[in-house]
């Protein structure tokens, strides 16, 4: 009985991971979150490379743009993006930072007045101006892991999971409205949700192998 022949077919191949690299403001905060949303709602195809800490808006700018250069020679790079996440505050040099960004092809992820707006938004509405502290005391009374150690983390894993897509209803509701204000980065308001937004694209995008 004749054994049956080997076929030389092509082994799938997976691509290789996308990458997102992320110049944060804060140190903590936001990369926290970012790690976690990746955790909970991505297959891992997409490579989140996280520089916190990076300073003031321009300072966040001038890293991500440094990231961006160290990119520029690197043959699987295309698919990649550099983002720069910060927030409006009282920050001096803010609209400064924005121009650089859009200038330099580097992607916006701006919260007004800080990043907790966008954590208020996985567990309700939020349209009233609202200053820093008072913004990050309305987070601390709806997520009790926020305020616990002095960390300012917001780790919900159940609110990431579950009120990810209502956040992002609130995001875009909550730029629209800015945006017919004649404010577009007004307050309140919040980008995250572009950020996350793309990073399920890529994940979904490279979730299925190549033949």
């Amino acid at each position: 009985m004749a054994r049956p022949r080997h076929l030389n077919r092509k082994r799938a191949v997976r691509a290789p991971a996308a990458r997102v690299v992320i110049c944060t403001e804060g140190a903590v905060t936001e990369p926290q979150y970012l790690q976690s949303f990746n955790g909970i709602h991505t297959n891992k195809s997409v490579n989140l490379v996280i520089r916190g800490a990076s300073g003031d808006p321009r300072r966040v700018v001038e890293q991500a743009i440094r990231e961006k250069k160290l990119l520029k020679d690197d043959s699987l790079a295309a698919q990649d993006t550099v983002w720069a996440m910060f927030d409006r505050d009282e920050h001096l040099r803010f609209a400064e930072a924005v121009d650089m960004a859009r200038a330099n092809d580097i992607q916006l992820a701006i919260s007004n007045p800080c990043f907790e707006i966008w954590g208020i938004f996985h567990y309700q509405d939020f349209d009233a101006p609202v200053q820093r502290h008072a913004c990050q005391q309305k987070l601390a009374s709806l997520c009790s892991e926020y305020s616990k150690s002095g960390a300012k983390v917001f780790d919900d894993s159940a609110a990431i999971e579950n009120g990810y897509h209502d956040a992002v209803v609130r995001a875009e509701n909550s730029c629209r409205r800015r945006e017919e204000e004649g404010r577009l980065d007004g307050n309140p308001s919040t980008q995250v949700h572009l950020l996350t937004e793309h990073i399920l694209k890529l994940s979904a995008s490279q979730s299925s192998p190549r033949n």
